[in-house]
């Protein structure tokens, strides 16, 4: 697939600087200690924050996931799902706030496993599925939800929010 320059152009230049400030870091010791971090407080609101953002997009995915037959939607659900809960346990366990330090080696398991298991299952969700997987995974869709949510859930109200790939006639099995 070939792409336009406008569309690759902003990602080279993230890629470009963080490498550059990693660069610079590295080889600057008086800057990175200039430059460092440590507030406990601050890493719970970051980390609290992603954890919600992640939530909210794992709850708007799993509201397309009742509508559409596509596994890949699942996956996708399952892996913000997977990183809000990961990062919720990754900024509670914050050293100093709500456990002493010494407990310290669960902050970087926590966020490594979210970080580990999130791209797992973004892995999962680039795959084409065919055969039994996405009859196996479209078969009990909708049974576990309430009447009352998909009235008031935003695909419900309006159809046309799904995208027509991911719409029910369109899953190639």
């Amino acid at each position: 697939m070939r792409r336009a320059l406008p569309e690759i152009l902003p990602w080279a230049l993230v890629v470009v600087a963080s490498t550059a400030a990693l660069w610079v870091l590295q080889n600057q010791p008086s800057l990175d200690l200039l430059l460092q971090w440590k507030s406990p407080l601050g890493h719970i609101q970051v980390v609290t924050l992603v954890s919600a953002i992640c939530a909210l997009l794992a709850a708007t995915v799993s509201v397309v996931v009742l509508r559409s037959p596509n596994p890949r939607l699942l996956w996708l659900a399952m892996a913000f799902l997977m990183m809000a809960g990961l990062f919720a346990v990754h900024a509670l366990t914050t050293p100093g706030m709500l456990i002493r330090g010494e407990y310290s080696a669960v902050i970087g398991f926590s966020g490594r496993l979210a970080f580990l298991s999130c791209s797992a299952l973004l892995v999962a969700s680039s795959i084409d599925w065919r055969g039994r997987i996405p009859n196996a995974a479209s078969r009990f869709r909708g049974r576990s939800s309430s009447p009352g949510s998909r009235r008031c859930s935003p695909t419900a109200r309006r159809p046309s929010f799904v995208p027509r790939s991911c719409r029910s006639g369109s899953h190639r099995a």
